[in-house]
């Protein structure tokens, strides 16, 4: 056996090894360019050696280039960076993403870093730099400077960059890829908050689609709880495939008997979308289809209108076309580029993108077959948990969002970044077998906020209690419905929400209100004789929430 000593010298020089292992060329970053305005690769593209941060290496036409590798301050200090830029840029350093602006538009600018990093002189960190060029200049512009307490600002010199990129750096690129760039799913309900539109990831290309009626009114992001406009909006199943099968319902806008239900799936990479229209007073309405590019991106569109067809061309995309279906579109005023469908009762109207028109009942049959298979999703975990499953996957997938920046984020509400909350989920309280209590939702918030809920009082006992009272319900458990102040029911069921300006413990200023879900979830718990909650409870649950961390 060696002695314990030459044990300790042998893992310091494996130890030193590793640290002083060769760290790459240095004066030079890894560059990949690909020919899409995507802040994520393709499967392949152009890789090469480039010398330092500057025009060499980015593609002369609209495309993208990422540069890896690491840098190198010359003194301990907190260095903060700016990006001279007319394209998309992101930067990281030592893993901190500090540079953000998916601006696509062809505007030279300067952005500064919104953190500073800090070094020690000679250590080398991690360094990722993505541009998107999109051609509007008559040459890429891209430089970097860094400055500090004792670096003056300055370009930063081809000489602190080496070529050096880890293995576990290489996964973490990898994962965020996956997650920025969902390419395996082309449309997805990302168009936040609304969940009336359709984006074509990851060009940012949207389809939005809303109700507008005959006075030129528009109903405008289609979501729950709509306040300044009523409108009941039932949220469908929507499958965990992006768009490949959703559904939602919109009734009763401004007091209206009309019910319209909005239906897509995904076709050999094509979004089929069908508004079917039932009631007295659809005639008075129209779907409004309006196309749009998300998160600065660049792109252009031709047609719409009065015309059946609708391009949207996107730098370093091909150009993707729609074609309106089941009625002649219409005009917007001060909309050149949307359609206006006329609605009526048993209308069926919508649209579909690529090479050619659809016919309405090849859609319609493409849409069914969609709901077929998410029925079975369900189905496949057994007939006594689907009732549960299907919400559960309903929720979870309408509440999947996409930010430039998070990409992928759930679970969360819908609207999170435009200031609500995040979405909970907990442990169910059990129920006997046969009274298995219905599926509902509360979201919280605080006095004076939108329009205040009426406390929630204990309701008329229907039947008996039970000889052992249920426990109380747990943070996130689903709610079938409560009762004001005034003895009415609010329907529900939906998800229970934690809002982010809901003070961490403040008891007297909470209300609970329940969302709506679709009548062909809620009628099996009817009819299997399910039970509502005490009033009691829902406070308590909303006192949960108000003391619960944010996810």
């Amino acid at each position: 056996m060696p002695p314990r000593g030459g044990a300790r010298r042998s893992a310091s020089a494996a130890l030193a090894a590793a640290l002083l292992a060769p760290l790459g060329a240095r004066g030079a970053l890894n560059a990949l360019v690909w020919p899409t305005t995507a802040f994520a690769p393709p499967a392949s593209g152009a890789a090469s050696v480039v010398p330092g941060v500057g025009p060499a290496g980015v593609p002369p036409a609209a495309g993208t280039v990422r540069l890896t590798g690491t840098i190198v301050a010359p003194a301990a200090e907190t260095l903060g960076f700016v990006v001279r830029t007319d394209g998309g840029v992101r930067l990281w350093v030592d893993d901190h993403l500090i540079v953000d602006d998916g601006d696509t538009l062809g505007r030279v600018r300067d952005v500064a870093s919104f953190l500073n990093v800090s070094f020690l002189a000679g250590v080398p960190q991690p360094f990722r730099l993505d541009y998107m060029h999109v051609g509007a200049a008559p040459a890429p512009a891209l430089a970097l400077s860094w400055v500090g307490n004792v670096t003056a600002l300055a370009p930063v010199p081809a000489g602190a960059f080496t070529t050096a990129v880890t293995p576990a750096e290489g996964a973490r690129v990898a994962l965020r890829d996956r997650l920025v760039n969902p390419v395996d799913v082309p449309w997805q309900t990302y168009d936040n908050p609304t969940m009336g539109g359709h984006v074509l990831m990851p060009t940012g290309f949207s389809l939005y689609a809303t109700l507008a009626d005959d006075a030129n009114k528009t109903l405008g992001d289609v979501f729950v709880f709509r306040r300044s406009d009523p409108a009941v909006v039932y949220m469908g199943a929507h499958s965990f495939n992006g768009s490949d099968f959703t559904s939602l319902r919109i009734d009763a806008w401004r007091g209206r008997a009309c019910s319209v239900t909005f239906e897509t799936t995904v076709v050999a990479r094509n979004l089929y979308f069908l508004a079917r229209a039932n009631g007295t007073d659809c005639a008075a309405l129209r779907l409004l289809v309006a196309p749009r590019m998300l998160w600065s991106r660049a792109g252009a569109f031709a047609g719409g209108g009065a015309a059946p067809e609708l391009t949207a061309t996107m730098p370093g995309f091909p150009p993707v076309t729609a074609h309106a279906v089941g009625a002649a579109p219409a005009p917007f005023p001060g909309q050149p580029h949307a359609w206006a469908l006329q609605l009526g009762d048993g209308a069926v109207v919508g649209y579909a993108t690529g090479p050619a028109a659809v016919a309405p009942g090849d859609m319609a049959a493409a849409i069914a077959a969609a709901a077929t298979r998410a029925a079975a999703t369900a189905n496949k975990h057994g007939a006594d948990v689907a009732d549960v499953y299907e919400p559960i996957q309903t929720v979870i997938a309408w509440n999947t969002m996409f930010t430039p920046y998070e990409g992928v984020v759930t679970p969360v509400s819908r609207g999170w970044d435009f200031g609500s909350g995040y979405v909970l989920f907990g442990e169910r309280a059990r129920a006997p077998q046969h009274t298995r209590a219905a599926h509902g939702a509360a979201r919280v918030r605080p006095v004076g906020t939108r329009r205040p809920c009426s406390p929630p009082v204990r309701p008329p006992a229907r039947r008996p209690p039970p000889a052992r009272p249920p426990p109380p319900p747990r943070l996130g458990q689903l709610l079938p419905h409560v009762h004001g102040r005034d003895g009415r029911r609010v329907q529900g069921p939906g998800v229970l929400e934690r809002h982010p300006d809901v003070p961490d413990a403040h008891d007297g200023g909470l209300r609970a209100q329940l969302c709506v879900w679709p009548e062909h979830l809620v009628r099996p718990h009817r009819a299997a004789g399910g039970r509502a909650r005490r009033a009691g409870d829902v406070q308590q649950v909303a006192r949960r929430v108000a003391r619960g961390r944010r996810l």
